[in-house]
C-alpha cells in the first residue's frame, strides 16, 4: 500500500508541476490590463484595421499601363484616273491617208481632188503619168504642154469642164489645169525660176487666188527653169484623194 501511495504521490507532483508550467506560460504570453502600481507588464494591443479605417486609407495608385506609340499612317493622295477617251471609228470620208513626202524633196504641194470618179479626175491622172519622173537638168526649162502633149481623145483624154472667158464650158482634157497649178506651187516652194504662168479667167476652188496656173495646148503654157546646180526630178500623181507634185533633188 505504501508503494502504491508513493507512486500516486509522485504522479500527483509531476502533474502539478506540468500544470504550473502551462499556467505560467499562459500567463506569460496573455496580455492584461492593470494600473501602473501593479508592476504588471502591459503588452500593447496590435492595431487591427476596421472597415472605416480601410475607407480612410489613401487609395493605391492605379497601375500604369504603357500605351504603345502609334505612328499615323502617311496620307496617300489618290489621283483620279483621266476619263477614258473613246475615239469614234472614222467614216470612209474621214479615212483619208496623208501622202509621205520624200526626204530629198526640195518642194512639195498637194490639192484636194474634187470628184474622184469623174472624167476630170481621169484626165488629171493621165497627165500626171506624163510628167512623173521627168528630170530637169541645171539650166534647162520645163514646158508643161511640151511634156504632157496635146490633150486629145485619141490619147485617152475625156471631155470635162473647163473655164473659157470666165465661164464654165466643156473641153477635152478638162481638169488638167489642177495638175499644172499644183506643180506651179511645188516649183515656187523649190525656189526655181518661173518662166511662164497664166491665171484663170475665173477663180478656181482647188487653190487660192494667185496660186493657179492655167494651161491650154497651143496658147497657155506653164514653164519653169532649173536654176540649181543639180538636176531636179518631178514626182506627180493622184493618191488618197489628193493631186500631189514633188520636186526632188537628184543626187
Amino acid at each position: 500500500m505504501k508503494y502504491k501511495s508513493g507512486i500516486l504521490y509522485f504522479t500527483a507532483v509531476t502533474i502539478s508541476a506540468v500544470l504550473l508550467v502551462v499556467l505560467y506560460s499562459a500567463y506569460r504570453f496573455t496580455p492584461r490590463r492593470g494600473s501602473p502600481d501593479n508592476n504588471i507588464q502591459i503588452t500593447p494591443e496590435q492595431n487591427i484595421s476596421t472597415p472605416d479605417d480601410i475607407l480612410k486609407e489613401p487609395a493605391l495608385p492605379a497601375p500604369t499601363i504603357p500605351i504603345p506609340e502609334v505612328t499615323p499612317s502617311p496620307i496617300v493622295t489618290v489621283t483620279p484616273a483621266p476619263p477614258l477617251k473613246i475615239t469614234p471609228t472614222p467614216t470612209p470620208r474621214q479615212q483619208i491617208k496623208k501622202n509621205v513626202v520624200p526626204k530629198n524633196a526640195i518642194g512639195a504641194y498637194e490639192t484636194s481632188l474634187m470628184d474622184k470618179s469623174s472624167k476630170r479626175s481621169k484626165n488629171i491622172s493621165l497627165a500626171s503619168k506624163q510628167i512623173n519622173g521627168y528630170v530637169v537638168n541645171p539650166g534647162e526649162t520645163f514646158s508643161f504642154n511640151q511634156v504632157v502633149g496635146e490633150r486629145t481623145k485619141e490619147r485617152g483624154f475625156l471631155s470635162a469642164k473647163i473655164i473659157v472667158n470666165g465661164k464654165y464650158d466643156e473641153g477635152t482634157g478638162g481638169g488638167v489645169c489642177q495638175l499644172s497649178s499644183t506643180l506651179f506651187n511645188a516649183v515656187k516652194k523649190s525656189n526655181l525660176e518661173i518662166v511662164e504662168r497664166h491665171p484663170h479667167s475665173k477663180k478656181v476652188a482647188y487653190v487660192g487666188e494667185g496660186r493657179d496656173a492655167a494651161v491650154n495646148y497651143g496658147s497657155l503654157d506653164f514653164k519653169f527653169k532649173n536654176n540649181k546646180d543639180y538636176p531636179v526630178q518631178i514626182k506627180a500623181g493622184v493618191k488618197n484623194g489628193k493631186v500631189y507634185t514633188y520636186i526632188l533633188k537628184v543626187k
